[in-house]
């Protein structure tokens, strides 16, 4: 290899992650086909609302940890003085784009749980 190239070896397997997020989105796709089957007077759509709320309080978490350790990551180590991102822009420029697409995401699905709540609890409040 010439001159200043980096390489970063994989030391370990990601089946795991894999089979993670495979079982999180059948969890999610069996969620959401449910919830298209329920009625539409029905008293299950509460129990939809609040579990989409505490969904979305998670989600916030998970987002506000994600852009936590992409501050770390991108910050400079005072041992090496430089940064990951220095090192694997290409990494960091992807974490980067996942991010802001992720808070955009819940970004708007806190603006619809806030809607449905409005429009649960009083619906005269919509408009005419």
């Amino acid at each position: 290899m010439a001159g200043n190239v980096q390489t970063l070896h994989d030391a370990q397997s990601h089946r795991n992650a894999f089979l993670t997020c495979v079982v999180v989105n059948c969890i999610g796709c069996i969620y959401n086909l449910l919830v298209l089957c329920i009625p539409e007077g029905s008293q299950l759509w509460k129990t939809v609302i609040v579990f989409d709320v505490i969904v979305n309080l998670l989600v916030g978490a998970s987002i506000g940890a994600g852009w936590q350790t992409y501050a770390q990551i991108n910050a400079v180590n005072i041992g090496t003085r430089c940064s990951t991102c220095d090192k694997l822009p290409y990494f960091c420029s992807k974490v980067l784009g996942a991010l802001i697409t992720s808070s955009f995401g819940f970004s708007i699905s806190i603006l619809l749980t806030i809607y449905i709540l409005h429009v649960s609890v009083d619906p005269f409040l919509v408009g005419n």
